[in-house]
């Protein structure tokens, strides 16, 4: 890797990391200041996240596509600047369908972006895998730190402005990533350049895969989509759980917010990991072990042997979000890359809209979170075995 390519995978994982802290994690610490001073219900409020969530699953397909056709940078770059526009609708907002407008352009923001298009220029940009695997590393290592950085710093703006003010603040952030992409846009010479293909972006039709393929990529579907749910759920109930099994508000942040930065340790580890399962399912044994870990979190009775299990849970999931790219670009060609990813981002923001609603009905009807974790742990069991048949051999033909 030149040194100009180590400067743009670090470049590119601090647009990451603003990014993810401004248009994903800073929801959740606005949202108390805005519903007390707003005349709209909690609910209401908390709609922007489902609403942006869905708006992102619908267009992720068409992105998708569009990734095929080229300009990542230029995309991501719009997909910012929609965020900016987003931010600034958001803060001068005072009506719920003000809100909901701003959770369009930020939906759309999200889906041009996040990770996805990134993960697409970078394969392009490293057609080696070992390099492309670090490349990712570096880049989602930056992303990882954004909840770390972004939820105090955003919670400190809003102390001293309120929560209208520390949106504007933000909102001028989220041009470093627009001056980023610009910037690499014009100077990414070392880059292979993606093969133009036909078909209407918003298309569903998989005609570019033959028999084959679409079995495979059916089975990834339902892989990354039952783990997409298990994850999403996780998230909105880990720390009400926690509580109800005797750990305080506060430790419970806590031992959230470890788990999420023990992701790190995980995508620091994909490279060995790689290197040990040349040949075999990639997807299997993260899946096993976080299976475990849900199953064995409800019953153990030691405070200090649940916090090793969130960070095991925690290292497992984010080797997750480096292998799913991985896989993606060892199963099928480079140009279908976007297309695949595309559908495959779709089912995860359908699950960020209905994972937590699903994990809230077991909850109630079980009337403790031990049977919402055994549910969890069912279906990344059978992500795992359902993973089997996505073993590494030659990529299936496009059409």
């Amino acid at each position: 890797m030149s040194q100009d390519q180590r400067r743009m995978v670090w470049t590119l994982g601090m647009a990451q990391c603003i990014s993810w802290g401004i248009l994903f994690y800073a929801f959740s610490v606005l949202l108390p200041p805005m519903t007390a001073s707003l005349p709209i219900s909690h609910s209401s409020i908390s709609f922007m996240a489902t609403l942006s969530a869905l708006i992102a699953a619908m267009i992720s397909v068409p992105v998708g596509r569009k990734l095929d056709r080229g300009g990542h940078l230029r995309l991501m770059m719009g997909g910012s600047l929609l965020g900016v526009i987003g931010c600034g609708i958001w803060s001068w907002s005072g009506t719920a369908w003000g809100l909901y407008s701003a959770a369009v352009f930020i939906g759309v923001a999200q889906a041009a972006s996040l990770y996805d298009p990134v993960f697409a220029f970078l394969l392009h940009a490293f057609p080696d895998e070992k390099e492309r695997s670090s490349a990712m590393m570096q880049v989602t290592l930056l992303g990882g730190l954004a909840s770390t950085m972004f939820l105090p710093l955003t919670t400190w703006l809003i102390k001293i402005l309120d929560w209208q003010g520390a949106i504007r603040i933000l909102a001028l952030l989220l041009l470093i990533p627009v001056g980023i992409y610009k910037y690499w846009d014009g100077k990414t010479s070392f880059t292979s350049t993606p093969t133009p293909t036909p078909g209407r972006l918003f298309s569903l039709d998989l005609t570019f895969l033959n028999k084959d393929a679409r079995r495979i990529f059916v089975t990834l579907i339902l892989v990354f989509l039952l783990n997409a749910i298990v994850h999403t759920t996780l998230t909105t109930h880990l720390p009400s759980a926690l509580q109800s099994w005797g750990f305080g508000a506060m430790e419970a942040s806590w031992a959230v917010g470890i788990m999420g930065a023990s992701q790190l340790l995980g995508r620091m580890g994909v490279g060995p990991y790689l290197n040990i399962c040349q040949r075999g399912p990639l997807l299997t044994a993260p899946l096993a072990i976080m299976s475990v870990v849900l199953i064995l979190l409800p019953f153990c009775q030691q405070d200090s042997l649940r916090w090793l299990l969130l960070i095991v849970l925690g290292s497992a999931s984010g080797l997750l979000t480096l292998l799913r790219p991985t896989l993606v670009s060892r199963l099928f060609e480079s140009q279908i890359f976007g297309r695949v990813n595309g559908v495959l981002a779709l089912s995860y923001q359908l699950a960020r809209a209905g994972g937590p609603i699903g994990g809230a009905w077991v909850y109630e009807i079980s009337k403790g979170y031990a049977a919402v974790f055994v549910v969890m742990a069912l279906m990344l069991t059978a992500g795992a075995c359902l993973s089997q048949r996505l073993q590494k051999s030659p990529r299936p033909p496009s059409v």
